[in-house]
């Protein structure tokens, strides 16, 4: 594992049983702009990660920092596997479903 990834998953104390997932994760960069307090953290993986590992991330990446909500977290996938990515759909539908007009209708 990448010290760097380490780093972080122990600052936002990650679940330790998960760190498995992050074996091939490079973290490549965090940009922080404290004027308007923004957060932007860059990981590289060979894979997607499952979607359990990229909730629990966005569950606890306020633990940086207390004072901001604004962090993005930015995955650069190496092999990309778009047929992995209907299982994202639900999790996407749930983060936006504020922003979505009509979203009974992509539930299926």
């Amino acid at each position: 594992m990448d010290e760097k990834i380490k780093i972080l998953l122990d600052k936002i104390s990650y679940s330790e049983d998960k760190y498995s997932c992050f074996s091939h994760a490079k973290l490549s960069k965090i940009v922080v702009n404290k004027n308007k307090s923004t957060w932007i953290i860059y990981i590289e993986n060979d894979e997607y990660f499952p979607l359990f590992v990229i909730e629990e991330l966005e569950e606890k990446i306020h633990m940086l920092d207390q004072n901001t909500d604004n962090f993005t977290i930015i995955y650069n996938i190496k092999n990309k596997d778009n047929s992995y990515l209907i299982n994202y759909y639900p999790y996407l539908l749930k983060i936006l479903k504020n922003d979505l007009v009509v979203l009974e209708i992509y539930k299926e």
